[in-house]
């Protein structure tokens, strides 16, 4: 029988301040089977990827520049968007909030290690959108590398998930349509603000694979 990924979850743990330490028959199966060696090994490298990312603040004055956008003809998608703006942002709030103090793979994202940051990479964000695309992409694949959720899950999370994931279909939607005029300076909020959205999705995420293993 493979060991769950509870057990090696805690074996992680235990062994990212001695090699040796852990239950010593657990430690004995894992050293023994490739298949629970493999994903231990997953585990403690996607951990390592984490840590290793740069950490970026949300630019300054996020929900004041959405409310004082000035209104534009055409723009059918400015209104729905500002709501789900609001909605998501008390919940990346709430997120921040639930996140402070704890460990730092649950508060950093970035590019990978070892990748320089880009030269446009600025106090309070990205000045380039090509940077905050490459962003989105690699957070993406940080989704996708994380484990499936819990068959049980807390109805928290669970909200907050959804609401994260419906604000980031309503971006994707408003990027994707091809009548939709943006500025450059609108598209880079957009896809800032899609970035932040998936940062949270991420944290949140971990944090519930976290607390499964418990």
């Amino acid at each position: 029988m493979h060991a769950s990924i509870e057990q090696l979850l805690d074996l992680r743990d235990a062994q990212s301040q001695d090699a040796r330490a852990g239950d010593p028959e657990l430690r004995a199966h894992v050293d023994s089977c490739g298949a629970c060696r493999a994903e231990l090994s997953r585990l403690v490298n996607l951990r390592e990827t984490m840590r290793s990312l740069a950490e970026i603040e949300p630019p300054a004055r996020r929900w004041q520049n959405i409310v004082q956008a000035p209104a534009r003809s055409g723009f059918s998608w400015r209104q729905p968007l500002a709501w789900g703006m609001a909605a998501s942002l008390l919940v990346m709030v709430w997120v921040a909030g639930n996140l402070s103090g704890r460990d730092s793979i649950e508060s950093r994202v970035a590019g990978p290690a070892g990748d320089a940051a880009p030269a446009a990479v600025a106090v309070n964000g990205y000045d380039d959108v090509d940077a905050l695309i490459d962003r989105s992409r690699r957070l993406g694949m940080l989704l996708q590398s994380l484990p499936g959720r819990p068959e049980v899950v807390r109805a928290g999370t669970d909200n907050t998930i959804a609401s994260l994931e419906n604000s980031l279909a309503l971006v994707n939607y408003t990027l994707n349509q091809p009548d939709t005029e943006l500025t450059s300076g609108e598209a880079k909020e957009l896809w800032q603000y899609k970035v932040n959205l998936m940062d949270s999705l991420v944290n949140v995420r971990y944090t519930e694979a976290s607390f499964a293993s418990l």
